[in-house]
């Protein structure tokens, strides 16, 4: 057990350290300092002499050492005048979650966003189709469409070339499909070779 000091037990009894260190001298224990330590045996007879001058509520905050001092304390037990302590209360009943939506089958999401894309296949082709022939119709009698639009359009004949066989598959499709990526970008070729195109050529155009 750690010794006790001085200054310690002055707090405890609500005396000065020069009162504790007085009555050590009276019980002819010398210390030199208030930080001085002290045996349990003389921490137990200065507990017996300063007891009976403090009042019940100044011994509350007893430390651990000095309940020790003093031996074990029997438990009084309950009082009658004391209420009964309320019992634990009782958890509250869990609100339950929502119920959840039942989510749809893989399956059916994979089939909802494959005809999603054959729609806009579809509609990608039918813009393919008008584009090429509103082209087409720029080129005079005797030019070679790719040689003709790539040359006034600027873009390359390995694009016009792209773009003028895509649109062949549209319109004779001979079954290996382009993928829908492939479509769209045929269809910005066409976009950009009449964007290209000098306004004078658009203007005469065959329509």
């Amino acid at each position: 057990m750690a010794k006790v000091r001085v200054y310690e037990l002055a707090k405890v009894f609500g005396v000065e350290s020069s009162a504790v260190m007085e009555k050590l001298q009276e019980m002819g224990e010398f210390v030199h300092t208030a930080s001085s330590p002290l045996e349990p045996s003389v921490v137990r007879r200065l507990t017996e002499s300063f007891a009976p001058q403090l009042s019940p509520r100044s011994l509350v905050p007893n430390p651990s050492w000095l309940s020790a001092q003093r031996g074990p304390q029997k438990d009084p037990g309950p009082t009658a005048s004391a209420p009964p302590r309320p019992g634990p209360r009782p958890d509250p009943k869990p609100v339950p979650p929502p119920p959840r939506e039942p989510s749809r089958p893989a399956e059916s999401r994979g089939d909802a966003a494959n005809l999603q894309q054959e729609i806009e296949a579809s509609r990608i082709k039918q813009d393919i189709l008008k584009s090429w022939e509103r082209l087409t119709g720029y080129i005079p009698e005797s030019y070679n469409n790719r040689d003709w639009l790539s040359g006034k359009s600027r873009v390359s004949r390995a694009r016009v070339s792209f773009a003028q066989s895509v649109r062949n598959w549209v319109a004779h499709p001979d079954g290996n499909e382009p993928q829908l990526g492939t479509l769209q970008d045929a269809l910005r070729v066409m976009h950009e070779i009449e964007r290209k195109l000098p306004a004078r050529h658009r203007n005469h155009s065959t329509f």
